[in-house]
């Protein structure tokens, strides 16, 4: 029989599965311009298939649930937020010469590096934190970690939102996600048996601030993806007609 943990392991594994090969599509679709993008929303799900697989055959053995299944599962957000920051920059990419600095590379650089840092956090605080054989000292250091790194994960939240709120068809995955972010960092500050990201907490609090918000990112974000799967094709024609319309540039630029 499995408890809350497993039935959302469950729901996850058969909603992911399921997802992952639109994303692939998508993925394909878009091409290199969107492989940013749509690269770390494959990831994603192949993290949360992993992750729920793990969960499941832990408790259908009756044993505890494994560090590695819940490093897993604490740190896949991570990839959604890489992702939206590709999406918007695919968004811009047809207004190159037009969009300002703040849809360049560097946004994009700074926040991988500082994204980076953040799974850092998270996974050595979850390793301090979880387990058997650690000392009060250890899981104090691992607590601040997560917190840490959950607060990094909304200062990064902030920096894309500027940008990806303009891009049509991604605001709903926005505010999921900062639902999903804040789950986990107040279940880190917050130390009730009730709210808490290791003791658990009811079935339909996991629903509405966990399970839900990262399936209404997805569904948005590939429905978004689907629908401008020709974004390519479009942008190669706008150049090939701004071309014709400046032939002297053109020959220029051969």
């Amino acid at each position: 029989m499995f408890d809350t943990t497993g039935k959302i392991a469950i729901a996850q594994l058969a909603f992911f599965v399921a997802a992952i090969l639109p994303a692939q599509y998508v993925l394909f679709k878009h091409g290199l311009k969107g492989l940013l993008g749509w690269l770390f929303i494959t990831l994603f799900c192949v993290i949360r298939i992993i992750g729920a697989a793990l969960i499941i055959h832990d408790e259908s053995g009756h044993n505890p649930i494994s560090e590695a299944a819940l490093i897993i599962s604490s740190v896949a957000i991570a990839p959604m937020i890489i992702a939206l920051g590709g999406i918007a920059h695919e968004s811009f990419g047809s207004i190159e010469l037009y969009r300002p600095f703040l849809f360049g590379w560097a946004p994009d650089l700074i926040t991988h590096v500082i994204t980076i840092g953040a799974i850092v956090m998270l996974v050595i605080g979850f390793l301090n934190f979880e387990g058997t054989n650690k000392s009060a000292q250890d899981m104090k250091t691992g607590l601040d970690l997560i917190r840490a790194g959950g607060v990094v994960l909304i200062g990064v939240w902030a920096m894309i939102t500027a940008i990806v709120l303009l891009a049509v068809g991604v605001s709903v995955a926005v505010i999921c996600l900062i639902v999903r972010i804040l789950y986990t960092v107040l279940s880190a500050f917050i130390n009730t048996a009730s709210f808490n990201f290791r003791t658990g907490g009811t079935l339909a609090e996991h629903i509405v601030l966990d399970v839900l918000p990262e399936f209404i990112l997805v569904l948005a974000l590939l429905t978004a993806g689907i629908m401008s799967r020709n974004l390519k094709y479009e942008a190669e024609a706008a150049l090939r007609s701004k071309d014709s319309q400046h032939p002297v540039e053109e020959r220029r630029r051969r």
